[in-house]
């Protein structure tokens, strides 16, 4: 893996789930905790794109799957393709209109996993399937983890650690309101 890849994304994962956990008001803690978990989970789900990626053991395992997907699918790229080249008249420069043409033309024959390892061997499928591959696994594993580590946080809350218990909840025996007891119109 490239290094800007192998510390980017677990980086970016741990951020993110730190934020998100900051975001639904958690103590520092958890937010941490969130964070270091996400960073884990965000470097787990690249381990887990390389094996379903090109070189990975699961790639030709999920060959039939991709190419029931790749059958439903294969029209729309191929549309996108041709009608993105434009006219004689007016040219048009497609954004991937190339690349999304040969993808429709090589989906469907994918159910095969000789042939989806044929495909693959083309550098520019490769890389997209690596990288759809990268996009489903990194989030989902990042979230997992930086949910497992907010769940941590609040485990550990429960002993009384600082950090991990809020001084201003209600019942907490450090905050001004635990301490003062209001008198009401009832017992004056």
């Amino acid at each position: 893996m490239r290094p800007m890849i192998q510390y980017g994304v677990p980086t970016v994962a741990g951020l993110g789930t730190s934020v998100r956990a900051s975001r639904e008001d958690e103590n520092i803690g958890p937010v941490a905790l969130a964070g270091a978990a996400g960073a884990a989970g965000g470097f787990g789900g690249l381990l887990a794109a390389r094996q379903l990626g090109p070189g990975g053991m699961l790639a030709g395992k999920l060959a039939p799957f991709i190419g029931k997907i790749g059958e439903k699918t294969a029209p729309i790229f191929l549309d996108y393709g041709r009608n993105r080249r434009g006219s004689n008249k007016v040219p048009k420069k497609a954004f991937l209109g190339k690349q999304a043409e040969r993808l429709g033309q090589a989906l469907p024959t994918l159910t095969d996993p000789a042939a989806f390892q044929e495909a693959l061997a083309d550098p520019s499928i490769a890389r997209s399937f690596g990288i759809a591959s990268a996009a489903a696994t990194v989030p989902a594993s990042a979230l997992a983890a930086g949910l497992g580590g907010v769940a941590a946080g609040k485990a550990v809350g429960a002993f009384g650690v600082p950090g991990f218990v809020d001084p201003e909840a209600y019942g907490s025996s450090n905050s001004p309101g635990a301490r003062y007891k209001q008198s009401t119109v009832n017992y004056v």
